[in-house]
């Protein structure tokens, strides 16, 4: 974040939202003394939005391919689902399949 003094002309803000640009894109910088710049860190908790997103993306299309919608919901639990519900499972999705 750059602060500038109320009153600046229009030509010094854009200046320093350039220079600010610049310091994102090389992440260096040479300021005089008296200047001063704040870097302001993002405070999200958990993994990356993009992560997120990638992750429920990826077990929606599980359920779908699958029907495996219990099995996927744990999202890797050390709980192991019984192999007797496994197969039923398994059964209905082929004899659906077969219709189709």
């Amino acid at each position: 974040m750059g602060k500038y003094p109320i009153g600046s002309k229009d030509s010094d803000i854009n200046n320093l939202l350039d220079g600010l640009a610049r310091l994102v894109q090389d992440g260096i910088a040479a300021i005089p003394d008296d200047t001063s710049i704040e870097i302001i860190e993002s405070k999200l908790s958990g993994e990356p939005v993009p992560e997120r997103l990638v992750n429920f993306c990826n077990a929606e299309i599980s359920k779908a391919l699958t029907s495996q919608t219990l099995a996927t919901e744990q999202k890797m639990a050390a709980h192991v689902l019984p192999a007797k519900l496994m197969q039923n499972v398994q059964a209905t999705t082929n004899a659906q399949t077969g219709r189709l």
